[in-house]
């Protein structure tokens, strides 16, 4: 699945209850929508499993699921304890006799915990085990600064060579090696995104006397080519409106002002763009940044993938004037309450 070495970052020694002077007991994976967190985090996990004998358990926090809203750490530990085997009728009301009953049970026990979309530190930090024989590994779109003593692995799109594999795992190695041009032209197109490369694989599967050239080359128009990342039952533009839904009203606004820009900008020309202070601005960007909506390649300067930049443009033109008026009224201003289902298997 590539990502070699952050796989290795994981299940090596950071991840080896053996090494208790060394290992770190929370790990995060974060980056942007359909860049494979997920993926990424359940191969590792699936790699030491065999080290953590009393069990592991996976519970998605829907921190950005559409159409759901993410649970709260109550509900959370809810599922929790009742993957450790705690009866309903055991598990008390309030959130801190949740989380007191949650770490007595798992005290003294080697397992692994992986919370997968997670929103926010605040809604984790009550369900964290505390015992240094477990060990969790959590993914979310933001970077959970607001963690301490955390591995944390951030990740990219993939680089050339590991979006071809990719393409050819899905779409056969025979077409790929047909069109090698095409082919990395397409991987280029879709910003390296797991994600994308797979939708528009499954496209290309389904279509087998479509060349690759023929969805690149309606992939080079910038106002096409979200439209091409879609199946019948998956588009890149879900997973990147759950992320933007997630934002607050500020955030909202600056991030769709941003399209307008170059790739890469700073904090003047965005206060410009976003008609508010540098002060503002900043702090916008820093939220956009956090959130893996923008990524600082160098020093006070801010880039916005182009596929999200893509995005940013369609909500500019069906929000309309009123809306890019930053005294109208706010986008879809809610904070949503934290995050509810679990699927775990403990021994």
């Amino acid at each position: 699945m590539g990502r070699h070495r952050e796989i290795m970052t994981l299940a090596g020694e950071a991840f080896d209850p053996g090494a208790s002077g060394s290992a770190r007991p929370i790990a995060v994976v974060s980056g942007m929508a359909g860049v494979g967190k997920t993926s990424l985090a359940l191969h590792a996990a699936h790699l030491v499993a065999g080290c953590y004998s009393d069990g592991q358990i996976y519970l998605d926090l829907r921190g950005h699921t559409t159409g759901r809203e993410p649970k709260t750490p109550a509900e959370a530990l809810e599922n929790l304890l009742g993957a450790v085997g705690v009866g309903a009728e055991q598990i008390p009301p309030g959130l801190e006799d949740r989380a007191a009953l949650w770490r007595s049970h798992v005290a003294g026990r080697r397992l692994l915990l992986v919370l997968d979309n997670v929103l926010s530190a605040p809604q984790v930090r009550p369900i964290l085990p505390g015992s240094p024989m477990c060990r969790v590994l959590m993914t979310s779109r933001h970077d959970l600064t607001g963690l301490d003593s955390s591995l944390r692995v951030w990740l990219s799109g993939f680089d050339v060579g590991e979006g071809l594999a990719l393409l050819e795992r899905v779409l056969g190695a025979d077409r790929v090696a047909a069109e090698p041009d095409a082919a990395r032209r397409l991987v280029e197109l879709c910003d390296g995104l797991p994600l994308a490369i797979r939708i528009c694989a499954v496209r290309l599967r389904k279509r087998p006397h479509w060349p690759i050239s023929r969805v690149v080359n309606r992939m080079q128009f910038e106002d096409r080519r979200l439209a091409e990342l879609s199946t019948h039952d998956q588009r890149l533009t879900t997973a990147f409106a759950a992320s933007f839904d997630r934002l607050p009203a500020p955030e909202q606004r600056m991030f769709v002002r941003l399209a307008v820009l170059s790739s890469e900008f700073d904090t003047v020309a965005a206060a410009r763009a976003g008609h508010v202070t540098a002060a503002e601005a900043e702090q916008s960007l820093e939220y956009l940044l956090d959130a893996n909506l923008l990524v600082q390649q160098r020093a006070d300067m801010f880039h916005m993938p182009p596929l999200l930049r893509g995005y940013a443009r369609t909500l500019a033109t069906g929000f309309g004037r009123e809306h890019l008026n930053v005294r109208a009224s706010p986008l879809n201003a809610s904070h949503r309450s934290l995050p509810a289902e679990a699927r775990s298997r403990v021994r």
